[in-house]
């Protein structure tokens, strides 16, 4: 998490403390979350890679 709390701009403890507050809504409401498989992103260039689709996408028309 420390990765996103720099990126969001706060600390590791608050971001923990609203992380915690969410996963007990959806889970109240038994809405699941699945991460996207592989390895977790810890810069902004990883983040970057994990999001980028590999081959591009075209706009069929």
């Amino acid at each position: 998490m420390t990765f996103l709390a720099q990126l969001l701009g706060v600390n590791r403890t608050n971001l923990s403390i609203q992380y915690q507050d969410a996963k007990r809504l959806l889970d109240l409401h038994r809405i699941l979350i699945t991460p996207i498989p592989g390895t977790p992103a810890r810069t902004l260039e990883q983040l970057h890679a994990r999001i980028t689709p590999e081959e591009p996408v075209v706009d069929s028309y």
